[in-house]
């Protein structure tokens, strides 16, 4: 769902990503919820900045109830 809301070079950002996969359930879940493009767009550059800022510290990445993290 990456190249509805980005362009092709984010998009390969994306899914290269350690966290690729809690990122795609973020933002199905924004996009299920009905958030506007404009928030999804911010809410996912935010969550991987923070996923990465987690992974450069080691910290684990809890998950809510329904989703899986590796």
């Amino acid at each position: 769902m990456f190249d509805v809301y980005f362009s092709p070079r984010v998009v390969r950002r994306l899914q290269n990503n350690h966290d690729a996969e809690v990122l795609a359930g973020f933002l199905g879940d924004l996009d299920r919820l009905g958030h506007s493009r404009n928030s999804i767009l911010q809410y996912v550059r935010a969550a991987e900045l923070l996923l990465r800022w987690l992974r450069r510290r080691k910290q684990p990445v809890a998950a809510s109830p329904g989703h899986r993290v590796q």
